[in-house]
C-alpha cells in the first residue's frame, strides 16, 4: 500500500505555542483533578524523564516494570473563548475536562496499584473477616516500611470507608496488639539498616 503523503502543518501554527499550550491545559487538568479527589492529592508525584528498565530491586513494590498507563481526557472550549482570552470559559472547560475523565482515570490508578501489589506479594485475602487491629498488623508484616534520620517510622496512608473509620474508631487496638506494633515496627527498622548498609556497600 502506498504511503499517503502528510499535509503539512497551517502556516498559522506555531508548534512551541502549541507546546506551552498543552502543557498549561495538563497542568490545569491535574491541579483540578487533585483538588477534586482527596485520594489522588494524596497520591506523591515524581518528574522523571525516563523509566528505569530492567529488574526491579528486591523488597520494593516499584512498578515501572510494567506498560505505561495510558489517559484519555477531551477539553472542549468554543474559539471565541480562546480569541478572547475568556479565564472563566477556560476553567469551565477544564473542570468539564476533569469530571468527565477522572473515574476512568482513578480506576486505572488503582488497577495498577492492585497489580503491583499481587506481584510483589502484599495483597492479603480477609476471608470474610472484619477490618481489625490483628488483620492491619497482618498488612504491615508484608510491606516495606522507611524510617528517617531519627529512626521514625514513614508509615503507609490508610485509606479506609466513613464507616470503617468510625468502626475503627470505636474498636482501637489492644494493649496485647500494641505490643505486637512495637515489636514489628523494631523488626522493621532492623530490616531497613540492613537495606540501607547493603546500599553503601553497592
Amino acid at each position: 500500500m502506498p504511503n499517503t503523503p502528510t499535509k503539512p502543518p497551517h502556516p498559522s501554527r506555531l508548534p512551541e505555542y502549541e507546546k506551552a499550550y498543552a502543557v498549561v491545559l495538563m497542568e490545569s487538568f491535574n491541579g483540578l483533578a487533585q483538588a477534586n479527589d482527596p485520594v489522588l492529592n494524596m497520591i506523591s508525584r515524581t518528574s522523571m524523564d525516563e523509566l528505569p528498565s530492567g529488574e526491579v530491586p528486591q523488597g520494593t513494590t516499584f512498578g515501572a516494570s510494567g506498560p505505561p498507563l495510558e489517559f484519555e481526557m477531551t477539553f472542549r472550549i468554543a474559539n471565541d473563548a480562546v480569541r478572547f482570552t475568556d479565564v472563566n470559559e477556560w476553567a469551565a472547560s477544564v473542570q468539564a475536562s476533569v469530571d468527565e475523565a477522572l473515574p476512568s482515570h482513578m480506576a486505572k490508578i488503582f488497577g495498577r496499584i492492585n497489580e503491583i501489589t499481587e506481584n510483589a506479594g502484599q495483597v492479603i485475602d480477609a476471608g470474610g473477616r472484619p477490618f481489625s487491629g490483628a488483620l492491619f498488623l497482618e498488612l504491615l508484616e508484608k510491606i516495606q516500611i522507611d524510617f528517617d534520620d531519627n529512626g521514625k517510622p514513614r508509615m503507609p496512608t490508610l485509606i479506609v470507608s466513613p464507616e470503617m473509620a468510625e468502626r475503627l474508631a470505636q474498636n482501637p487496638p489492644t494493649p496485647d496488639e500494641m505490643r505486637q506494633f512495637d515489636a514489628l515496627i523494631e523488626k522493621k527498622r532492623k530490616e531497613f539498616y540492613a537495606r540501607r548498609r547493603v546500599r553503601k556497600l553497592d
